[in-house]
């Protein structure tokens, strides 16, 4: 699990988020947004999970499984799919790996 930078708040959501994404056999879990980077005196609204490697066939599964369970919101970007975002996500500083 990563360092300090996560609000203690999150941690419960976010070590079950990286548990179930793994379990589905992402080989990398990553958080980034206002989480890795936050704002002076804010808490973040919410968890932005990147993974990699996780099987297509598993995507679609392995975010709706989360659906139920966290407490604060969340989303789910696959890196590898190629997209400009997903590029732009891999750029240095942007995430942070937790599994």
């Amino acid at each position: 699990m990563s360092s300090g930078i996560i609000f203690e708040g999150f941690r419960p959501d976010l070590e079950h988020a990286a548990r179930k994404q793994c379990e589905h056999r992402a080989k990398e879990v990553y958080v980034f947004a206002s989480i890795v980077e936050p704002l002076e005196q804010i808490k973040p609204s919410g968890l932005d999970i990147a993974v990699s490697e996780l099987p297509p066939d598993s995507f679609l599964h392995a975010d709706g499984i989360l659906l139920g369970k966290p407490e604060h919101r969340f989303s789910l970007i696959d890196l590898d799919e190629g997209t400009r975002f997903a590029g732009r996500l891999r750029e240095p500083e942007k995430l942070e790996r937790v599994a």
